[in-house]
């Protein structure tokens, strides 16, 4: 009996979050109501509030449980070892990222898209931001020792990760994770001017 109702919780959760991702991807998560949610999922809305307080609860562990997944796979105090770097284990931990946003793809499309959420965004950048702070405290790296602040680097690197994933899935993920994965950290390597093709100039 405990195994069908908890077979039974998953479905109406599935049914739930799939009509979420139908209606934000309709009319927007702002304009989106509960009676929407309920009808498209076909359930009643007291087993909606079973499961969820209100709308902005729903998102809220929506990305809770999307982002475990992707932010879990940035890690790179792991590839700094003595100061260095090894590329390849950075690709392979890039790739990484890119896969599990490709297995919550719908989710992320529907957020990052015309009728997502800004908040949701913003949230994602923050999350990114947070994570790579973390991972660089843990990598003991010495401030003094940093050709530029930290801070500025942390939210120059921040900012490119959301950026490049976010036009990855609103360009319906054209190029696969490895070549991502690739791409990224080439530009790491070369530098965006060098990267398009031009010499830099030693001063």
């Amino acid at each position: 009996m405990e195994f069908k109702t908890d077979l039974r919780i998953i479905r109406t959760r599935r049914s739930i979050r799939d009509a979420f991702i139908q209606l934000v991807r309709e009319k927007g998560f702002e304009a989106m109501t509960i009676h929407d949610i309920t009808a498209k999922a076909m359930i009643n809305r007291g087993t909606f509030y079973l499961h969820y307080q209100d709308k902005y609860d729903l998102l809220e562990r929506l990305t809770d449980e999307v982002f475990q997944d992707v932010i879990g796979n940035i890690n790179p105090s792991t590839h700094l070892v003595g100061g260095k770097m090894h590329p390849k284990n950075v690709e392979t931990s890039i790739q990484s990222v890119f896969e599990a946003i490709s297995a919550h793809a719908d989710f992320f499309q529907a957020m990052l898209g015309s009728n997502g959420s800004l908040e949701f965004s913003r949230n994602m950048l923050s999350m990114i931001r947070t994570k790579f702070d973390s991972e660089f405290t843990k990598a003991g790296l010495p401030e003094e020792q940093m050709h530029l602040p930290k801070d500025l680097v942390i939210t120059f690197i921040s900012s490119a990760c959301h950026g490049m994933m976010t036009w990855w899935l609103q360009n319906g993920m054209s190029h696969s994770p490895a070549y991502m994965a690739q791409s990224i950290v080439k530009i790491m390597m070369n530098g965006p001017a060098r990267s398009f093709g031009v010499e830099v100039m030693e001063e």
